[in-house]
């Protein structure tokens, strides 16, 4: 069996390629696409980006793209800085994040040096990267190429308007080395139908393999440079399906119609961060710390009014328990997160996360709407709602009770779900969620199939009992969702008495 080629960088550093990487170094198209599975090394291949890009254009200027600022400071940077160090370039000696070096180590400076050094990276040979985010303003400024990092993330019609057209500086210097203005796309299996433009670029590479790149792989492409007992650990701690998508990189079953047939994540999902409480925490750390970014709660979070009552409702089992919370904001209603627990800790568990994450938030009033089926408490001593408003109430939290009694029939909410996301009814709100905290309440919504009941539409919950499908994919949190809303406002469309004034918890 042949040995992996190696790529030597500093001379202590020998680094065995995967044929993905091998792939990306010597392949001589502008636009790449990398979508492989979990652990395949594609942080490195960024780092091997940005290693060729230092040797071939120094002191040019360049960026790495993200979906929110929020995702380029907590995934994106703490990921390609593990992946520079493998290749021998070390943090605040070879390069420094969100400041500038030190003036006595008469550092080049870049041609075009970035007017604020918090959203940059500086390199010893005066080659610099800005971070870029799609919540921010990435226009205007000139680069030699750039790449994006969890690209399915990404809006493709705003990179393509606003980013692409930017890598335009030096071409004197630099137009004729391979690395000026490539681009290149890293990327996981997409969940939601905002990603699936990445597809797009496979059939592009086919039509076009002189100028498109794709490469996909499962994660066995870097096996030689993981654990031996990684895949076995992953066969443990995920579930078959999770699996098939994350490891072995099988693109999931889309679902057409289904139970939500008008909800459109593209349409009603947003991304809104707090971006001057990250540049805080640079600031505070005099650069970037990575350790800054791991514990966050909800001052990241700039769609919540910290001054307003929040919403909630639960879903509940021995597989799963999970909590969505909403808010009011004139007339849009939105899903601010979506949160649950392994099925090994406790339902109180995920109440103490909720309230430690929410410990900022200064109007401690919350609206908890459920049905009858929380007031089975099987073999516990507390039915849920009292369990609820016990651990809320000793973080301070004032519960108002909302119980909602028998829900609307399966063809009543269907129908009422899909003249709520058409949006076409005055006396109903808009409802958005939040892609990055509800994420897995998207996956849920587009995932629900229905299916032809005695009475009308039924939403198929057959997934729910099959142990081997990751339950955060499957009907559970659209569950929690449909209880919230055929709580607050299906009275207005499907002519049901009024809920029962609130009983204060």
């Amino acid at each position: 069996m042949s040995k992996e080629p190696e790529y030597s960088l500093l001379p202590e550093k020998t680094l065995e390629l995967n044929l993905m990487q091998l792939l990306l170094k010597i392949s001589p198209q502008k636009d790449r696409t990398v979508q492989c599975g979990r652990g395949s090394g594609k942080s490195t291949g960024a780092a091997i980006d940005i290693v060729d890009t230092i040797e071939e254009m120094p002191k040019s200027k360049n960026f790495i793209l993200t979906g929110t600022f929020q995702q380029g400071l907590t995934r994106t940077l703490p990921s390609t800085i593990k992946a520079l160090e493998m290749m021998g370039l070390v943090k605040d000696l070879h390069y420094f994040i969100g400041r500038k070096p030190p003036v006595s180590w008469k550092w080049e400076e870049p041609y075009e040096p970035p007017l604020d050094p918090k959203h940059s990276i500086f390199f010893y040979n005066g080659t610099c990267w800005d971070l870029l985010s799609q919540d921010t303003n990435s226009r205007g400024a000139n680069y030699c190429n750039g790449f994006a990092d969890e690209a399915q993330d990404l809006n493709n019609e705003k990179t393509q308007s606003q980013v692409i057209p930017t890598m335009r500086a030096e071409f004197k210097r630099y137009g004729h080395k391979t690395t000026y203005r490539r681009f290149s796309r890293y990327c996981s299996m997409p969940r939601n139908r905002k990603g699936e433009y990445i597809f797009e670029y496979e059939e592009l590479a086919i039509k076009h393999p002189e100028e498109y790149l794709y490469i996909t792989a499962p994660s066995r492409v870097n096996a030689h440079n993981l654990p031996p007992s990684w895949f076995k650990d992953q066969k443990r701690i995920l579930l078959p399906s999770e699996y098939d998508i994350e490891i072995e990189n099988i693109r999931p079953k889309q679902v057409t119609g289904g139970f939500y047939p008008q909800f459109d994540d593209r349409k009603h999902s947003y991304i809104n961060f707090n971006n001057d409480y990250y540049d805080g925490l640079i600031d505070n750390n005099n650069g970037y710390k990575p350790e800054a970014f791991e514990n966050m709660n909800c001052m990241q979070d700039a769609d919540l009014l910290i001054n307003q009552p929040l919403y909630i409702s639960m879903d509940y089992g021995s597989w799963f328990n999970g909590i969505v919370t909403a808010q009011e904001d004139g007339d849009q209603f939105r899903f601010i997160s979506a949160v649950s627990i392994n099925e090994d800790v406790t339902f109180e568990d995920l109440l103490i996360q909720w309230c430690t994450y929410y410990v900022p938030h200064r109007e401690k009033t919350v609206f908890y709407y459920y049905d009858h089926t929380a007031r089975d408490h099987d073999a516990r001593a507390e039915e849920y709602p009292e369990i609820v408003k016990r651990v809320l109430g000793s973080f301070g939290w004032h519960v108002i009770d909302m119980y909602i009694g028998m829900q609307p029939s399966p063809d009543d909410r269907y129908k009422f779900m899909a003249a709520l996301y058409q949006g076409n009814q005055r006396q109903l709100p808009k409802v958005t969620m939040n892609a990055y905290h509800c994420k897995w309440l998207i996956v849920s919504l587009n995932g629900a199939k229905a299916k032809q009941g005695a009475k009308g539409v039924e939403k198929d919950k057959a997934d729910e009992k099959n142990h081997k499908i990751d339950q955060r994919t499957t009907t559970h949190f659209s569950d929690a969702h449909d209880t919230l809303l055929m709580g607050k406002f299906a009275g207005l469309t499907l002519h049901q008495e009024p809920i029962p004034s609130p009983r204060w918890g």
